[in-house]
């Protein structure tokens, strides 16, 4: 599976952020950004190989390009809304101001928008400028941005728009009156709820998963980083594929997959979900070599493996599928 985004920790020392410039050390964590923005974490690949910790500070941040903006529902305490955070970041999307010039084109009437001129925006990550500077401002009219606002996922008054009190008295009555917060009843049922991309199947041990990620990674670092060596420790030895006798199961998004051939031009496709496992037993030598490995005790469990369902633009660009 070809998946846009990938997260890992820096192999080595050598790579620097294409963002800042700063040198990446090894064992950071870092995010391979193949396309826009991701929308869910079933986009990203290698995902669930990393710490829980890291893994919830990647979830606190996806998801927030594809947030709707709907007004909050009447009697909702907002201080109890688990949404809030989310909504407030997707806002930051958004923008109102003066135009500093008269070159923007809007993009609804795709006539220029005069110097001084209201004019309100919501940044695009998909095109070369977004995915470079972190979203590109696509401005719009008042009255363009009005009869778009719902393919743009704003039906909150706008007066909630970031810039809003920089505007005069008349244009803030202006704005409001052309945009007013749209009624709930009004809102399309698929965009009331927030969604994050990352809610969990009613039947996944979600406590599980995460105890389960904690015990892995107490293994692998104190092994050199092995993924494979710390799964093994955690969950068991892995059988050899049954479909091309004998190749070797890897750990990929959603399962385990086979990497080895079916002949010799072709891959093995074997995906297995829940693989046969056996008991990991440590040798006497390296029990003496790494004495942590001394108090190592096997305990049969599965895997907690998640669903995903990537986007469907999860497809490499060309010139980076390498």
């Amino acid at each position: 599976m070809d998946l846009p985004y990938k997260a890992e920790y820096a192999k080595t020392g050598r790579a620097s952020c294409k963002g800042c410039k700063s040198p990446i050390s090894q064992g950071e964590l870092r995010i391979a950004v193949l396309v826009q923005r991701p929308k869910t974490t079933d986009d990203i690949d290698h995902f669930e190989s990393l710490r829980i910790e890291d893994q919830d500070r990647i979830k606190s941040r996806v998801g927030v390009a594809t947030t709707a903006i709907v007004p909050d529902k009447k009697g909702k305490k907002r201080a109890a809304d688990p949404s809030l955070k989310l909504k407030q970041q997707a806002l930051q999307d958004f923008e109102v101001q003066y135009s500093k010039s008269g070159r923007a084109m809007c993009q609804g009437c795709e006539i220029k928008i005069l110097k001084d001129e209201v004019r309100i925006s919501k940044k695009d990550f998909d095109t070369e400028i977004g995915r470079k500077y972190g979203g590109q401002p696509m401005w719009h009219h008042v009255n363009c941005f009005a009869q778009v606002r719902s393919s743009l996922g704003f039906y909150e008054c706008g007066d909630k728009l970031p810039g809003f009190k920089t505007l005069s008295p008349d244009d803030q009555k202006n704005v409001k009156a052309k945009i007013p917060a749209i009624k709930q009843e009004d809102i399309p049922p698929e965009v009331k709820k927030i969604k994050t991309g990352d809610e969990v199947d009613g039947a996944l041990k979600e406590d599980e998963y995460r105890v389960q990620t904690k015990l892995m990674f107490n293994y692998r670092d104190q092994l050199d980083l092995l993924d494979q060596l710390a799964d093994l420790m955690t969950f068991g030895v892995l059988a050899r594929c049954k479909t091309c006798k004998g190749g070797q199961l890897v750990f990929s998004k959603g399962g385990y997959t086979c990497t080895g051939d079916l002949t010799q031009w072709t891959k093995c496709t074997e995906f297995v979900r829940v693989p046969k496992r056996k008991t990991f037993k440590v040798p006497p030598d390296l029990q003496e070599r790494y004495p942590f490995l001394k108090k190592y005790k096997f305990v049969a469990r599965n895997r907690v493996v998640q669903d995903v369902a990537p986007t469907n633009n999860v497809k490499k660009d060309e010139e980076n599928a390498e």
